[in-house]
């Protein structure tokens, strides 16, 4: 075989891998995820804004989040994961071979009629 055809075959096993684990879910997270009764106020779709950009937080109760964080002229993009452990506040997600920890500095309270926290140092709003 020759370098190419390795290559083809190489990037061609890659996609079938990725297809795979797609399909799977990727195993982040236990699919039989429960949200700890302590913790049921995360559930939701937060968001906030500071002069630096904005912040999207969608936290589902079988405990999939995505996550859209605009700063500048950069975007950063958490799609399908799943959410793995909480450490006091803050907790963590998992999707494919990625992990990110969600920094929690005031968890879910009610501020009036509105639900707020604070993750990564942004105040998010619950819609």
């Amino acid at each position: 075989m020759n370098r190419s055809s390795n290559l083809t075959s190489m990037l061609a096993l890659s996609l079938l891998v990725f297809a795979v684990l797609a399909c799977s879910g990727g195993g982040g997270g236990s699919k039989d995820f429960s949200f700890p009764a302590d913790k049921k106020d995360y559930i939701g779709d937060w968001r906030g804004e500071t002069s630096e950009g904005t912040m999207e937080l969608r936290i589902s109760s079988d405990g999939s989040v995505n996550y859209e964080r605009k700063k500048g002229s950069s975007t950063k993009n958490i799609s399908g994961a799943k959410i793995t452990k909480f450490d006091g506040d803050d907790f963590e997600v998992k999707v494919l071979l990625m992990s990110a920890t969600f920094k929690v500095s005031k968890p879910p309270y009610q501020d009036g009629e509105t639900w707020k926290m604070v993750v990564d140092d942004v105040e998010l709003t619950r819609r």
